[in-house]
């Protein structure tokens, strides 16, 4: 009997993707794991923090892209493809790849302009700002490269972005350990991740042209004839709304990155960037069920097959919690222990914002599955008034934070003796209570977002007929 389950359960698509996926994370986590680690061993902090700030500032640049093409994209696409309406599919690639690029390449251009004073001003390097503009190039390239991702996504294509995935991570790490084998310096990491972008973007659109036929996707060739006379008043709306909820979600790391910097200097900026990473890191591993589950939604809504979702949200959300648990508690207890002798000691106050942010991880295995269902069922405004009140909240207390700060560690930050247990803060290390300050910002941030999201989820499904699909799933 448990057999026949287990060759039943193994037997669904959904399943099958799902590990595929999940093979495909747990690969590109070994790889990933040793492209940082030697990063951060041959990188300084105060160099690292330099380039994270670089990163940070090419990232509120790129609040002002308010098209949300991308992920746009991805759920009307899917949407799409779940209804077998191939001119519908036609006109959401070219309308959104129109926009997305028009406005990304805008941006660089400003970055590039502008990057060197705007550095000047709020962090006082105009190196910041010369890093920021290198950044803006591949960044415009991996625009590109998530449009593609983006297309395969919505047609469940598992196996090929898993596979897409694998090179890319082989293409990332060997471009960021050739850079730094050169020169350990910001400016040889921006080239690497430059030469990455290219790299990564080729393979992408030879693969699109490989796939598309059997995907159901459009050929690239009518995508590119029809992006200067597809109409985008009909996808403007749905873009901006998007756009503007994956900024407000950026701010909440991005701001408080800023106030670590600037309270605690390029150190404390690369203790809370090196602990961001490690939960990214270590979400890896529970990543792949989230995917799957991006992808099936939007093909869902369009068949109509709204008792599916609700008989399996809450399966889903309790893997999720399991795993989330699991693998950020892991992290918080082996951090310590892992973190010096793997790094160097230099590294050993990161330990405290990667244990704050554990919370943050743990939350956000479970709340990014109701990101999905908002966007398929284009609740978008609701979405944005949670995380405009997530915003609210921590804007002040991150003023306050900057306001408080003088020459001397900061007073009053807890310590997290208790809860990380070998680790000792020492009152000299301002730098330590900045990256703490910054890494609970983000935390109570997803928090509100997620609890108000979630609540509004939870009544919308509810409402929803209970119909079967019109269309059969895909096999």
């Amino acid at each position: 009997m448990i057999i026949t389950r287990a060759r039943r359960l193994l037997s669904r698509r959904f399943v099958q993707d799902t590990l595929i996926l999940q093979l495909s994370k747990a690969l590109n986590t070994a790889l990933s794991a040793a492209g940082v680690l030697i990063l951060w061993r041959l990188m300084p902090p105060e160099q690292f923090g330099i380039f994270a700030l670089a990163e940070s500032l090419l990232a509120l640049w790129a609040q002002l892209d308010f098209t949300g093409a991308g992920q746009a994209m991805y759920t009307r696409l899917g949407v799409a493809l779940g209804g077998r309406d191939a001119q519908t599919a036609l006109d959401v690639m070219a309308a959104y790849v129109r926009i997305g690029m028009t406005i990304s390449i805008g941006i660089a251009v400003l970055v590039i302009v502008f990057g060197v004073p705007t550095a000047q001003f709020v962090q006082g390097s105009a190196q910041v700002g010369r890093l920021a503009g290198g950044l803006a190039v591949a960044w415009v390239l991996e625009v590109l490269y998530q449009f593609v991702m983006s297309a395969f996504g919505a047609a469940r294509q598992m196996r090929t972005i898993s596979a897409l995935a694998l090179v890319n991570q082989v293409v990332l790490t060997g471009c960021v350990i050739g850079a730094l084998l050169i020169a350990p310096t910001p400016e040889l990491l921006v080239a690497g991740r430059v030469l990455y972008a290219v790299i990564t973007l080729a393979l992408a659109l030879y693969l699109y042209r490989r796939i598309r036929e059997r995907a159901g996707l459009p050929a690239l060739k009518a995508v590119a004839r029809r992006i200067p006379s597809v109409r985008l008043a009909g996808y403007w709306r749905f873009g901006v709304a998007n756009a503007i909820d994956k900024n407000a979600g950026s701010l909440f790391v991005q701001i408080p990155t800023q106030v670590a910097g600037i309270i605690g200097g390029a150190a404390a900026a690369g203790y809370l960037n090196l602990a961001l990473r490690g939960i990214a890191n270590a979400g890896i591993l529970t990543a792949a069920i989230f995917e799957n589950v991006e992808a099936v939604i939007p093909q869902a809504v369009g068949r109509g097959d709204f008792a599916l979702l609700r008989r399996n949200l809450w399966r889903v959300i309790a893997v999720l919690g399991v795993g989330g648990i699991s693998v950020f508690g892991g992290l918080v207890i082996v951090a310590p222990y892992l973190i010096p002798p793997i790094l160097g000691a230099e590294w050993t106050p990161a330990v405290a914002p990667l244990s704050v942010l554990a919370f943050y991880g743990a939350l956000a295995a479970v709340g990014g599955i109701f990101g999905p269902l908002y966007r398929a069922f284009n609740r978008m405004r609701s979405a944005l008034i949670a995380k405009g009140i997530a915003l609210a909240v921590m804007i002040p207390l991150a003023l306050a934070a900057v306001s408080r700060a003088d020459d001397t560690a900061l007073m009053g930050v807890p310590r997290l003796n208790a809860f990380i247990g070998a680790v000792r803060l020492a009152d000299p290390f301002a730098a330590v209570d900045a990256s703490v300050i910054g890494a609970w910002l983000i935390t109570l941030a997803f928090a509100i977002s997620i609890s108000l999201t979630a609540a509004v989820m939870f009544t919308v499904l509810r409402s929803q007929p209970s119909i079967r699909h019109t269309h059969p799933e895909p096999t």
